[in-house]
């Protein structure tokens, strides 16, 4: 985790971020294919959600979402703050968003900077990835 001082000076330089995400197609196809043989996607959601008719996206169990987990490059869109006006929630991406907390920062959103501005040692830490 990037204390969160560091992580205001880098959402100020503008700099790009990877994080942490999934093929959705792939993971879709694989509830289509464990529908198909019917076996129960995930015995906690109701197999309702992923029919061809009526489907909710949102509902893909986590344990298919880390099989095919990809790591993507994209710029912060939006940031909420909380009552004490601090950093709370990040929108990150390119064409669809996800949502990061201030947490998740080192962890599952890892900020591209070049060694020569890693004045905090973070790249060797791995909370950080070298721009190339």
């Amino acid at each position: 985790m990037i204390d969160y001082n560091i992580v205001k000076e880098l959402v100020l330089s503008g700099c790009k971020y990877q994080y942490d995400s999934y093929d959705y197609d792939k993971a879709r196809q694989e509830i289509r294919e464990i529908i198909a043989s019917g076996k129960i996607v995930d015995p906690d959601l109701d197999n309702q959600y992923f029919g061809e008719t009526y489907s909710k996206d949102w509902v893909i169990p986590d344990k298919i979402k880390q099989k095919h987990q990809v790591w993507r490059i994209g710029k912060i869109r939006l940031i909420k703050f909380n009552n004490n006006s601090e950093m709370w929630y990040f929108k990150i991406g390119c064409r669809y968003y996800k949502t990061y907390y201030i947490h998740d920062f080192g962890v599952k959103v890892k900020p591209i900077i070049s060694k020569f501005d890693d004045r905090w040692g973070l790249i060797p830490q791995g909370l950080a990835i070298e721009k190339p």
